[in-house]
């Protein structure tokens, strides 16, 4: 009998004195404040994450959930610390501990993890030790709930004043509880799990994290043969009727690739690329790009079109263009990446543009930049139209600006032959989940750029 009791001795022994009363209150009280805490911390995450390379902010459902969820958490985590107060320091309570615990396990704790679960399963996070504790310290929180609960359930099971069909309702009550509490403890460790693993060819990979803040991230699996292209819409015929688009302007399956994502993420902070082409014929145009931290990697090709089927060759030291005297136009990109922050996981590539029509420099502006239906940018002119967009090269055809062929001419990248499309490449987290980033650098007036 005295063993039976073992749970009631300690609960009350704890409660005799003040100090005893203290520590309960400020255990169970410091676990709402950082179970309370840390949902408006993922609320903030998701809500201020940006759109960049990979990764952009969730679906709106998401974080219009946690919000809910976290002002839900807010009053009933508020409501509790007071109810544990008055239960702990007058021996009585507005509503039964267990109760309150299993209305915040079931409406709040578990609607959180599982929206947690979802969103760490579509992301890849950061390997961070940071991570880890916060990680731990949800597994710590449900643990201790489980903890209290089961020292509360020993405590009443031997009450004297309870009918049969209490104990029955409480014995059903306890399973709703317990079964939450595992819950908790099996999202936790979901969690924890998704935060610091990431899944790449097939299999699982635990990093340990390097220092306390600074993350480690598969680059890779998102950026390998991936680049920067552009549709030369300057080629097509502005003045050709509905009749003559077939035979007079190319289709947009006509790409040139301006630089690869590792150029701009791993080596330089800003790559220009100036194309220059004659308005007359249409058929000649130049491609120059300048790093500026490597300036020895700096390409300039010229190139010449046969506009009765579209076949490319080469214009060796740009004989063809220098000879061709005014009607030249070229349009000229300044491309600058932003490094990763919190909110930024892969960073971003912004971009400003010039370009020089009829002898007069416009800005982006004059230019007419506007996003088209694919979110990707359009620059628009009389006398052009150019879209970026982010592809990936398949093995057979990663070359320079244009594919190399095995003739030793060159093409134009078809996104059917050469090409994989970005939606398909930038399938994120172990889910596989929809690309919620940008399919194509941003435009930004600020960065520095001229003619």
């Amino acid at each position: 009998m005295e063993g039976d009791n073992c749970c009631e001795k300690l609960y009350n022994r704890i409660r005799q004195g003040k100090c005893g009363k203290f520590f309960l209150f400020l255990v169970l009280g410091g676990l709402n404040v950082a179970d309370l805490v840390s949902d408006w911390f993922l609320f903030h995450d998701v809500h201020a994450a940006e759109e960049g390379l990979v990764f952009g902010p969730p679906d709106k459902n998401i974080w219009i959930s946690l919000l809910f969820f976290s002002i839900l958490g807010t009053i009933l985590f508020s409501f509790e610390i007071l109810n544990l107060g008055k239960d702990i320091f007058t021996g009585t309570s507005w509503v039964d501990i267990d109760i309150m615990s299993a209305i915040i396990i079931w409406f709040e704790d578990i609607p959180q993890i599982t929206i947690n679960c979802a969103i760490l399963a579509c992301r890849e996070e950061a390997i961070s030790i940071f991570q880890i504790s916060k990680a731990s310290i949800v597994i710590l929180g449900a643990l201790i709930r489980m903890l209290v609960g089961i020292v509360r359930a020993c405590r009443r099971r031997h009450s004297s004043n309870k009918s049969i069909e209490e104990f029955k309702q409480c014995n059903t009550f306890k399973f709703i509880m317990f079964f939450g509490l595992s819950l908790m403890v099996i999202g936790s460790v979901i969690v924890f799990f998704f935060a610091q693993s990431s899944f790449k060819d097939g299999t699982w990979e635990f990093k340990t994290p390097r220092t306390l803040w600074e993350g480690e991230y598969h680059d890779s699996k998102y950026f390998e043969r991936v680049g920067v292209y552009g549709n030369l819409g300057f080629l097509d015929d502005k003045d050709a009727t509905n009749a003559q688009q077939e035979t007079k302007n190319p289709a947009h399956s006509y790409w040139m690739k301006f630089f690869q994502i590792y150029d701009i993420h791993h080596a330089n902070d800003v790559i220009t690329v100036v194309v220059t082409f004659d308005t007359i014929n249409r058929s000649n145009f130049r491609i120059q790009t300048l790093f500026s931290d490597a300036a020895e990697n700096n390409t300039d090709e010229c190139f010449v079109v046969k506009q009765s089927d579209w076949s490319v060759s080469r214009d060796l030291n740009c004989t063809r263009l220098s000879q061709i005297r005014g009607s030249k136009e070229n349009i000229k990109f300044t491309f600058s990446y932003v490094k990763p922050r919190n909110h930024l996981v892969f960073g971003d590539i912004q971009y400003n543009v010039r370009g020089t029509v009829n002898g007069t420099c416009l800005t982006s502006s004059e230019l007419n930049v506007s996003p088209t239906e694919v979110k990707a940018d359009k620059i628009l002119s009389p006398n052009y139209e150019i879209v970026l967009r982010y592809f990936k090269a398949k093995e057979d055809y990663e070359s320079g600006n244009l594919v190399q062929t095995k003739s030793d001419n060159v093409t134009f990248y078809d996104p059917q032959r050469h090409l994989v499309d970005i939606t398909n490449v930038w399938k994120t987290g172990f889910l596989g989940c929809k690309i919620t980033g940008s399919v194509s650098p941003h435009l930004n007036s600020g960065v520095s750029s001229s003619c």
